[in-house]
């Protein structure tokens, strides 16, 4: 399977004895369609190294409409998010972008306040739509320079197998149909957000990821692309093109089957 960094000998990445050191906390944003294995993926590496941070980002907003929706007791740091995001829920409409980011934002302040060291948060699936690409960019400087986008590219009959898996674990009834209705709308906002992210991130920060294969298999690989990630340096030269980079299509690569 290739990355688009060039792997380091197996026996660096399966060890554990060296956790990866971090400069400064680095945040990593997974994307990719519907059982291409980002939470697996993320939970894997997350278990194996220390300053690894999976940030389920499905299970952020969930919490936090389940605590909206059951009108607990207003207290604790997300009591305002609670708040807005319950007036969302009266007027049944989708949480925007910001305050999205919010709550992403709320959850890593939250484990940084609880532990110390330098961490590697993996924010798996975010962003969604180009709304939330922009958001994410907008506040840049939460995150800093220290971004990484990462798409997970998996064949569609893979991705399918994975996904019709899921009731067995406790998920929702998933079936073809609402498999196409998630791959569809997936691919529908896959164009404008790398558009959107092409002009705004260097190209050394936008990396792809082959997730077909086996747990044993990709886990090793997936944790050296992070590590790559983490050494890599931009230089400032680099992140002066970047900003002026004038908007442009880009095509990425996209599942078996879908392009």
């Amino acid at each position: 399977m290739e990355v688009k960094v060039q792997p380091v000998a197996p026996s660096d990445v399966e060890t554990n004895e060296n956790p990866i050191a971090v400069g400064e906390d680095k945040f990593i944003f997974i994307m990719g369609g519907p059982g291409a294995g980002k939470s697996t993926l993320c939970r894997a590496v997350a278990a194996i190294e220390p300053n690894f941070i999976h940030i389920s980002v499905g299970s952020l907003i969930r919490a936090c409409k389940s605590r909206a929706g059951a009108n607990e007791p207003e207290t604790g740091s997300f009591k305002d998010l609670e708040n807005r995001t319950r007036d969302y829920m009266l007027a049944a409409q989708l949480l925007p972008a910001d305050l999205v980011l919010a709550i992403i934002k709320q959850g890593i302040d939250e484990i940084r306040s609880s532990s110390l060291g330098k961490k590697v948060f993996l924010i798996d699936g975010y962003p969604r739509d180009a709304e939330q690409a922009i958001s994410m960019i907008h506040h840049e400087l939460n995150f800093g320079d220290n971004m990484t986008l990462i798409q997970f590219v998996c064949d569609s009959e893979e991705m399918l197998k994975r996904v019709l898996e899921r009731p067995a674990e406790g998920r929702i009834d998933y079936n073809r149909i609402t498999f196409n209705e998630m791959v569809n709308q997936y691919l529908s906002e896959i164009p404008e957000i790398v558009r959107f992210l092409h002009r705004k991130m260097p190209f050394q920060s936008m990396l792809h990821f082959r997730s077909g294969g086996s747990l044993d298999e990709l886990v090793p690989r997936f944790k050296t692309l992070i590590q790559k990630s983490c050494e890599q340096k931009i230089s400032e030269s680099d992140r002066q093109q970047y900003r002026r980079r004038p908007l442009k299509k880009q095509r990425i690569g996209l599942p078996a089957g879908f392009e």
